[in-house]
């Protein structure tokens, strides 16, 4: 990766372009005090003026974009950049699923080395791909900081590029070699700094070698045809059993009936049903006795009147708009005796209580 570090004065209006810059590592990021005062002279600004610095991601040909510093290290020479706006050509960057191991075929992705001199931007057209080996996997002593070494020909552009598995997820990134070789920190410590600053990011799936066999596919269509089957069974026991509800509905309807000597007005269309039933239930269900219909504030299971000899009670059922009568709501397992004229209300739906 590459940008444009600039430095901007003290009101904020002045902003003086540094050089192209590799921004993939930690070093040179920040404006050193000495390059702070260099640029100063250099642009003539006043010597307390307050300068800081910005950054620029440089892709897609001449498209710059601010970003700004979540998170560094100095020892892995690793900086972590956040965009300053959203983009919607981007993609969360992929690690390895598989651990690199000496003798792996790895690819190094580098621009060319006079990036900092280039008047010119560059472009995906102007990335080195390099392959080779690795040769070693080893710790920093000091640091304890893990890297795998490489030897794949570089430049100073490989500074910061990205070392690829075969199937081109992120295994490293190239730094700075102390003896001139090919050295490039090991993703697990990029992981490590990525999650100690919440980046989210993704692992690979390792890729295993597996022998494919028949026997999957073919249990596979015996466990579906044994759900469909499940499934026509389940359907044909429902309709039974709907049947068998629907006999027992007509057998509780007409049995156990007595001389109604009380009704149940339903004043919003003057209609009535006689309450022959000893437990007469109420509600928006067709399982209930009397089906209230049109009215979606009646709940499936109401309320039910109760015949005691010649007394009737009523009782909500647990209702989701409540029971009342003459005005005063019942509370859920409350029974309340009716009396000739009483006004009922089941939620907002008004009925009238006659007996002889």
């Amino acid at each position: 990766m590459y940008g444009r570090k600039q430095c901007v004065g003290e009101q904020g209006e002045d902003r003086i372009p540094d050089r192209r810059k590799r921004i993939s590592t930690a070093e040179g990021l920040e404006f050193s005090s000495d390059e702070k005062k260099q640029i100063g002279q250099k642009h003539k600004l006043d010597e307390n003026a307050q300068i800081s610095s910005e950054i620029d991601i440089i892709f897609q040909g001449d498209v710059e974009v601010g970003v700004s510093i979540v998170g560094s290290s100095e020892q892995k020479d690793l900086a972590i950049l956040k965009l300053n706006q959203t983009l919607s050509d981007k993609y969360t960057l992929e690690f390895s699923g598989n651990e690199a191991s000496k003798g792996m075929t790895v690819w190094l992705l580098t621009f060319p080395f006079n990036i900092e001199e280039r008047e010119e931007n560059y472009g995906t057209t102007d990335v080195v791909v390099g392959s080779g080996t690795i040769k070693n996997i080893a710790r920093d002593a000091l640091n304890d900081i893990r890297y795998l070494s490489y030897d794949i020909a570089e430049d100073d552009g490989a500074l910061g590029g990205p070392v690829l598995a075969g199937d081109g997820s992120v295994l490293g990134m190239n730094v700075q070699s102390d003896d001139g070789g090919s050295l490039a920190l090991d993703g697990q410590e990029i992981m490590q700094l990525l999650e100690l600053h919440n980046v989210r990011y993704s692992i690979k799936a390792q890729e295993n070698t597996v022998k494919h066999s028949r026997w999957p596919v073919i249990l596979g269509s015996l466990i579906f045809a044994l759900l469909l089957w499940l499934v026509s069974q389940l359907m044909k026991l429902k309709k039974t059993r709907k049947r068998q509800q629907g006999k027992q509905r007509l057998r509780r309807k007409t049995k156990d009936r007595f001389p109604a000597n009380a009704i149940l007005v339903r004043l919003l269309d003057n209609s009535s049903v006689a309450l022959e039933a000893p437990r007469f239930t109420m509600g928006s269900s067709q399982g209930a006795d009397y089906t209230i219909t049109g009215n979606r504030k009646v709940s499936r299971a109401h309320a039910v009147i109760t015949r005691d000899k010649e007394k009737y009670f009523l009782e909500d059922l647990g209702s989701t708009n409540g029971t009342s009568v003459n005005g005063k709501k019942l509370r859920v397992g409350e029974r309340m005796q009716l009396a000739d004229g009483d006004s009922i209300m089941l939620a907002n739906e008004k009925f009238e209580f006659r007996q002889r």
